[in-house]
């Protein structure tokens, strides 16, 4: 009767420290700080001060810290981890000059997106006019998104594969929409 004690408590010792290791194997691996760490596009310090080039859509990004990240983009970049980089940068959208940030996605895909608010008469009005005058959170827009490729330390190939604006308010989709499927190469300049 005492070595069945035992047993039973051996074995659910056993099962409760294999619980125990699998919670932190798949807390480890598929923890929200954990992903965004490995998959953040040019997250790591080194690439601060940095320039890298977009051809095809002709854009410049600066690899800054995060909170000049925050200043660019008017708004708290609450979708970064503490302590990572920003990529951030200026796009003509509707014949004006934009903030917007790249980012890698899960997996091998990238983002260029914009900080943007609708006001309550049209999701096509001028989104980014007076952005904290409305009564309207303003929300992360993703523009294009596509695949990814490094190349090598100052080279990545990226593959536009979608854009989220066509529409003729928007007369920049059009030459964006003639990049879908095409290599665009982002390079380090500076």
């Amino acid at each position: 009767m005492m070595k069945k004690r035992i047993m039973i408590s051996i074995v659910s010792l056993v099962i409760v420290l294999m619980g125990i290791g699998l919670f932190h194997v798949y807390d480890r691996a598929y923890s929200r700080d954990y992903t965004l760490k490995d998959y953040t596009f040019l997250s790591k310090r080194k690439y601060i001060g940095t320039t890298w080039h977009l051809d095809g859509l002709n854009l410049d990004f600066q690899v800054v810290t995060r909170e000049e990240g925050e200043k660019v983009m008017k708004d708290e970049m609450d979708l970064l981890p503490e302590g990572t980089v920003a990529t951030v940068g200026y796009m003509k959208i509707k014949n004006k000059n934009r903030p917007v940030y790249l980012t890698m996605g899960y997996g091998d895909t990238f983002s260029i997106c914009s900080l943007v608010t609708l006001n309550n008469q049209s999701i096509w009005e001028d989104m980014w006019e007076d952005i904290w005058h409305t009564d309207n959170e303003p929300f992360i827009w993703e523009l294009l998104r596509g695949s990814v490729h490094q190349k090598d330390n100052n080279t990545y190939q990226l593959t536009l594969e979608n854009i989220n604006m066509l529409d003729d308010e928007y007369p920049e989709s059009k030459e964006w929409e003639q990049l879908i499927g095409k290599k665009l190469e982002l390079r380090r300049v500076e």
